[in-house]
């Protein structure tokens, strides 16, 4: 069902159950009102699906959380990230630059392995993933060069990690590969535009590339999330040429479900 008509139908009852009460069913002590202040759990505000991440700025004495569940989270579209402080940004040999599409992230590996990292372990104001969670970022690569790789990846507290990426191996072969808390699983990918995407459900988390299952396991923790995207070159080889360069365009974060938390 829609949710705006799942809303519709939900005011329909509770209108339609204010209006049923009457003297014959005190036992109930009066109609109800669903829609009243003392109604444990509010009825969501559906205009704006997906939600927009505001972020969690400075410090606050009780933990702060954005609920994605109902409609999604539009995390960030990446369109000024290299600007804006949302993310935690490193690099080495590697230039970030703002574009309608998102992020625009050059490497060039001439000098050695070159990255650059976004991270939500912002100091002003960290965001992590908690719970059962669907995360999505989109990906261009405009050129790449051999050895490089495109990754969304996930780092729980106990050192525990899951990656899924899209890899150009130092002899060529293109691959969707994942990481999933120790195992290692890789299919081919034919596309150099996509869908990189995370789930994890109670203890179990899957990596897909586009609509592809990458990799599974089934014993994955269920500590809180910190996110980092990434674009990495690992150097120049002899297949390349001289040329060593990975350009990418990294856009739209988000989560279909899940919540964000200002703390571990």
């Amino acid at each position: 069902m829609p949710r705006s008509l799942m809303l519709s139908v939900l005011l329909a009852a509770a209108a339609s159950l204010g209006a049923c009460g009457d003297d014959s069913h005190d036992d109930l002590g009066g109609p109800v009102d669903l829609l009243g202040a003392d109604l444990p759990v509010s009825l969501p505000d559906l205009s704006v699906c997906p939600i927009p991440f505001q972020g969690f700025p400075g410090d606050s004495p009780s933990e702060r959380r954005l609920d994605c569940t109902l409609c999604g989270c539009e995390i960030d579209s990446l369109s000024k990230a290299a600007e804006e402080g949302l993310w935690a940004k490193t690099s080495t040999g590697a230039t970030l630059t703002d574009s309608t599409p998102g992020i625009y992230i050059l490497t060039d590996g001439v000098s050695g392995p070159a990255f650059a990292t976004l991270s939500s372990l912002n100091v002003a104001g960290p965001f992590y993933l908690d719970g059962d969670f669907d995360l999505r970022v989109d990906y261009l690569i405009s050129l790449q060069s051999y050895a490089t790789h495109v990754a969304l990846r996930v780092d729980l507290p106990d050192g525990t990690f899951y990656e899924v990426a899209r890899k150009s191996s130092s002899t060529g072969s293109n691959t969707y590969a994942a990481q999933l808390g120790g195992l290692a699983t890789a299919i081919p990918a034919a596309v150099d535009q996509g869908t990189l995407r995370l789930v994890r459900t109670a203890t179990t988390i899957t990596a897909y590339g586009d609509a592809d299952q990458v990799g599974k396991n089934l014993a994955a923790g269920a500590g809180r999330g910190a996110r980092y995207l990434s674009a990495r070159s690992d150097g120049c080889f002899a297949a390349d040429g001289g040329s060593c360069t990975l350009v990418t365009t990294l856009h739209d974060v988000r989560l279909t479900t899940g919540a964000l938390v200002d703390r571990r």
